[in-house]
């Protein structure tokens, strides 16, 4: 029908490609960080190209995280083997969320409801029995929560394995407004006065 291509045309010529180009191009700065230099390591390269950390996430001891403002950091993702943090993950915490730094804290090694509380100071949190393959959904999907939905496109471009996790959320964000626009359009249709 070529009605319903030259519409495709016009929405597709409407869109600002150079836009979505630059968003995708943006750098972010993410910090991993753990009692354990390993299980940051780790938690990092899960979520990186290549099995190596991506360069711009900067992997460091709970006893080492660098100020959060002046290094210019986005997000962090705290590791933990215990259900309840570490002192001296609590005190990253504190920092991290003191200078407005949303924060995952991934626990390792435990499950269920006590070890996915969320505790204070953070956004959210992650319960896994291993940080294996097995841990890259949950870690991916609460890692993308921490960003804009604009950053997002930078997050899934440089960490192939977190774009599964991007794909889930703009399917479910399309169906949610899918069905707004379909329950909206259905009642201004079954109540007359609305569209009169």
């Amino acid at each position: 029908n070529p009605v319903r291509i030259a519409s495709i045309w016009r929405i597709i010529r409407d869109v600002d490609l150079q836009g979505i180009r630059s968003k995708a191009l943006t750098r972010f700065d993410l910090s991993v960080t753990a009692d354990d230099i390993d299980d940051a390591t780790t938690v990092a390269t899960l979520v990186s190209p290549a099995g190596t950390p991506h360069p711009w996430i900067r992997v460091a001891p709970s006893a080492e995280l660098p100020d959060p403002i002046a290094s210019g950091m986005d997000a962090a993702i705290l590791v933990s083997r215990g259900i309840a943090l570490s002192d001296s993950l609590t005190r990253a915490r504190l920092k991290l969320s003191s200078a407005g730094i949303p924060v995952v804290v991934v626990v390792a090694g435990h499950t269920g409801p006590a070890a996915s509380a969320r505790g204070f100071g953070e956004h959210s949190r992650v319960a896994v029995t291993a940080l294996d393959d097995e841990a890259i959904g949950p870690i991916a999907t609460a890692l993308l929560e921490l960003f804009p939905d604009d950053r997002r496109l930078a997050l899934a471009r440089q960490l192939p394995p977190v774009r599964p996790a991007l794909f889930d959320a703009i399917i479910h964000e399309t169906a949610q407004a899918n069905a707004s626009f379909a329950l909206t359009t259905g009642l201004a249709e079954a109540m007359p006065l609305l569209t009169a």
